[in-house]
């Protein structure tokens, strides 16, 4: 194989171009004289003459007129080469950008990205930590972020929705209670005893409170907008209250016991969402992998309905799907 020189070629297309040694040589930013020397080394590379040279015009050859596409060909393909590898290490070197509800980025998503950090050291995590959903589609829309991580209420067909894991709730109480005897405890069980809200509650309110609308516990005229609010309430004797998982860390840092509850119905179902139609960089596959592949403790696989890429709800499948199924949609 001929040892060809890609900055010879691409002199001699851009002689070709231009038509002139002089117009050739300015645009390749050296010396007429050292440009026809350019030309003159693939010629002897090549062993063939490939222009016709008189002191004002110049013309391809019949060899030049037949190497002329082959060169622009082999230009394109070593452009392209380049703009691949570059692309690559900018991924690698890039960033990523994620808007995910403040209770995820408490303590489940920081752990995520410090897998991600081990296995891209080079690549940059913003994360934004937003409660409202209107305003995490706005950022997806103007590219503020790669995609959002978020409850599946309320979420607009606008973008494709991947179902990811459902989060059970808990009854959150101090460590001497009864209930914390139970082995298992559904929402009924709650009857009689003195309850705290959560009010704004959003997401979770249009989950919970209808269910709670049933059971006949005792209201303690106490609503309060944060969860660090009611876990001192609760460490002070003054009730008990139902949280997500992904918020019982507030109130296991107070001292106060969390227990599970098993209605089937007290589930919350978390989905990534992204633009539709958009194949993801290489590192934002990284990173949603790494999401489906680690879940939280607390966290149960998606069950029932399952979410098509428009958002709306498809028959069950049979049996429980499985993470892995889950980590292999989000990788693609």
């Amino acid at each position: 194989m001929n040892d060809l020189s890609l900055r010879l070629l691409r002199a001699f297309t851009t002689l070709a171009t231009e038509g002139q040694f002089r117009k050739a040589a300015e645009k390749f930013n050296v010396s007429q004289s050292a440009f026809s020397q350019m030309i003159s080394r693939l010629e002897e590379q090549l062993d063939v003459r490939l222009i016709d040279r008189d002191s004002r015009n110049m013309s391809l050859t019949p060899e030049g007129e037949l190497l002329l596409p082959l060169a622009e060909q082999l230009q394109g393909n070593a452009d392209a080469l380049f703009r691949k590898l570059r692309d690559h290490s900018a991924h690698r070197q890039g960033k990523v950008a994620v808007s995910a509800l403040p209770a995820l980025t408490m303590d489940w998503m920081p752990s995520v990205m410090a897998k991600f950090r081990d296995a891209s050291p080079g690549t940059q995590v913003q994360l934004f930590d937003v409660s409202e959903l209107d305003k995490s589609w706005q950022m997806l829309r103007d590219r503020q972020v790669d995609f959002v991580l978020h409850p599946t209420l309320g979420h607009s067909d606008e973008f494709e929705s991947i179902p990811l894991f459902e989060e059970r709730f808990f009854l959150v109480c101090q460590p001497d209670h009864p209930l914390t005897q139970r082995k298992r405890l559904w929402l009924k069980d709650l009857a009689g005893q003195p309850y705290i809200q959560l009010e704004p509650a959003g997401s979770l309110g249009k989950i919970l409170n209808p269910l709670l609308a049933a059971v006949p516990i005792a209201d303690t005229g106490l609503a309060m907008q944060h969860h660090n609010s009611i876990a001192g309430l609760i460490a002070n004797g003054f009730g008990i209250s139902v949280a997500p998982g992904f918020s019982t860390l507030h109130y296991r840092l107070c001292g106060l016991s969390t227990v599970p509850l098993q209605d089937i119905q007290l589930r919350r179902r978390f989905v990534v969402l992204k633009r539709r139609g958009e194949t993801p960089l290489p590192v934002v596959t990284l990173l949603l992998k790494l999401i489906a592949q680690n879940p939280p403790s607390h966290a149960l696989p998606f069950r029932g309905a399952r979410l098509a890429a428009s958002g709306r709800p498809q028959a069950p499948r049979k049996g429980k799907p499985r993470r892995k199924d889950q980590a292999r949609k989000l990788s693609r």
